[in-house]
């Protein structure tokens, strides 16, 4: 399996191929390793995550591209058993109240839900109050006993995902044209998630999420 996620990875900046058949070749290998041959929904969703997890930034950007691509065929549906999944995996934690999932795997199932979100905001609108709780869990936040430790990597999947939150379309997308209502309401619990996240006095180290967090 490891063999055959990392042989994925290389191949998938093919997806950006002008030869329709290599683009389509991409897709139907990841639909085959990791959808269509998977055990289960949450087995294909911890493939798909851990994909992402071990990809570098530019295989991110092609993987983005595959998601995509499979959400639109509906091999992916934004409510389907796979999106459910990874939603199961990236609010894991905080379902069975201990600490037995990690933030970074937390984090690659936000990261690929983001990806199908890209141009399907419903795969996030029902879930931002799951969304804000991660973002402050990444701060060191969330209640429980202790303080936890800030994770960065969830910080920054967690505020990409929810930029992508947006009623009617992603900006810039021929479905946002004409929208003008926010996403949330102004008192919605994530921009308070979001202030902890960009405030100077934040726990979290760097500033590698930054940019996510303020979109």
């Amino acid at each position: 399996v490891d063999s055959a996620e990392e042989g994925v990875r290389r191949m998938l900046g093919l997806v950006f191929s002008r030869d329709q058949a290599v683009r389509d070749a991409v897709v139907e290998a990841v639909d085959v390793l990791f959808l269509a041959g998977a055990e289960s929904p949450m087995a294909a969703a911890a493939a798909l995550a851990d994909v992402a997890a071990a990809a570098a930034l530019g295989e991110l950007a092609s993987l983005e591209e595959v998601i995509k691509l499979l959400v639109e065929a509906g091999r992916v549906p934004p409510t389907g058993a796979v999106t459910r999944a990874l939603w199961a995996q990236a609010t894991a934690k905080e379902a069975s109240g201990g600490d037995n999932v990690t933030a970074p795997t937390r984090a690659a199932a936000l990261t690929v839900l983001g990806m199908a979100a890209a141009s399907h905001p419903e795969v996030v609108i029902p879930h931002v109050h799951h969304v804000s709780r991660a973002l402050d869990e990444a701060c060191g936040g969330g209640g429980g006993s202790g303080k936890r430790r800030p994770a960065p990597a969830l910080a920054r999947a967690a505020a990409a995902l929810l930029s992508r939150a947006r009623p009617g379309g992603n900006a810039g997308t021929a479905a946002s044209e004409g929208v003008a209502a926010p996403a949330l309401p102004a008192d919605h619990p994530a921009f308070a998630a979001l202030a902890r996240v960009l405030s100077p006095g934040s726990a979290l180290p760097g500033r590698s999420w930054y940019p996510a967090a303020e979109q």
